[in-house]
C-alpha cells in the first residue's frame, strides 16, 4: 500500500514544480502590489515541499492498512460524482452563459445534493454567492468576470 503513496508524491512533486515553472513567466511584483506571477510561485513551493515531506513520510514510517470505511458507501459515491460533474459543467458553460448565470444552479444544486440546508438559505446563498459576488466583483473591485449573453442581466452588470 505504501507504494501508492509513493507514487502519488512524486506525481504531487511534478505537479508542484510545473506550477512554479509555468509562474516563472509572469511578473512577480509590479509597482502597485504582488503581480499575477505572485500567488502561482507560492502555491507552487508550498505543493512542492509538501508533496516532498509526504514522499518522506511514506518512505520512512510504515503504512498501515487503509480502513475499511474509507470509501463512501453508494450515497456518498453519488454525491461526489454529482458534485464533480456539476463542477465540470460550470466550468464549461462559464464563458458561455455568463458567471451569475452559471454560479446560481451551480451553487443551488450542490448545496441541495448535500441535503443540509433548507429551500430559502439554499436560495439565499446562491443568489448572493452568483449574482451578489458578480455586481460586488465588477462594481466595486473592477474585476472582469464572465458577462451574461442576455442585455437586460448586463444591464444590471450581470
Amino acid at each position: 500500500m505504501g507504494r501508492i503513496y509513493k507514487v502519488a508524491s512524486v506525481l504531487f512533486i511534478a505537479f508542484g514544480i510545473i506550477i512554479l515553472v509555468g509562474s516563472i513567466k509572469f511578473r512577480y511584483y509590479t509597482d502597485i502590489g504582488p503581480g499575477p506571477g505572485f500567488f502561482p510561485r507560492w502555491v507552487g513551493l508550498a505543493f512542492t515541499v509538501l508533496s516532498i515531506a509526504w514522499f518522506f513520510e511514506v518512505t520512512l514510517k510504515p503504512v498501515g492498512p487503509m480502513p475499511a470505511d474509507f470509501m463512501p458507501e453508494r450515497v456518498g459515491q453519488r454525491r461526489v460524482l454529482a458534485i464533480v460533474g456539476a463542477l465540470t459543467a460550470a466550468i464549461w458553460l462559464v464563458d458561455i452563459i455568463g458567471f451569475s448565470l452559471t454560479m446560481f444552479p451551480f451553487l443551488f444544486f450542490t448545496i441541495t445534493v448535500l441535503g443540509r440546508q433548507r429551500f430559502g438559505v439554499t436560495a439565499a446563498v446562491a443568489l448572493a454567492g452568483s449574482f451578489g459576488v458578480s455586481y460586488v466583483f465588477s462594481h466595486f473591485l473592477d474585476v472582469y468576470l464572465p458577462s451574461s449573453p442576455f442585455e437586460l442581466l448586463n444591464q444590471f452588470g450581470f
